[in-house]
């Protein structure tokens, strides 16, 4: 799937705070197994963006407005990043809806 057509979200079953310049995210379902995840600023910076509306192209175009990082290497690492989250079960990627689909 391309990255147009994947729009990253925070899971509905996790809570998270954002303290300084870092987030601290629960997995809510495996709260009793001590499911805890600490993001640096950067990790941060993506989860803040991980919406639902947002496709995986925009999050990474606003990433790189905000680092100086070349394209294709943040498409890479936010890619992989992305991974790890959903393996924890703390985003759902599921496909970006169109302007039709919007009602745009």
């Amino acid at each position: 799937m391309k990255t147009s057509e994947i729009s990253p979200t925070k899971s509905a079953k996790c809570a998270y705070r954002v303290i300084g310049e870092s987030a601290l995210i629960i997995d809510m379902v495996h709260f009793d197994k001590n499911k805890l995840c600490c993001l640096n600023e950067s990790g941060t910076q993506v989860w803040e963006l991980l919406d639902g509306d947002r496709s995986l192209d925009q999050v990474i175009d606003m990433f790189i407005d905000v680092y100086d990082v070349e394209r294709e290497q943040a498409e890479k690492d936010i890619k992989a990043f992305l991974s790890t989250l959903a393996e924890k079960k703390l985003i759902d990627l599921r496909p970006a809806q169109t302007v039709a689909e919007i009602g745009g």
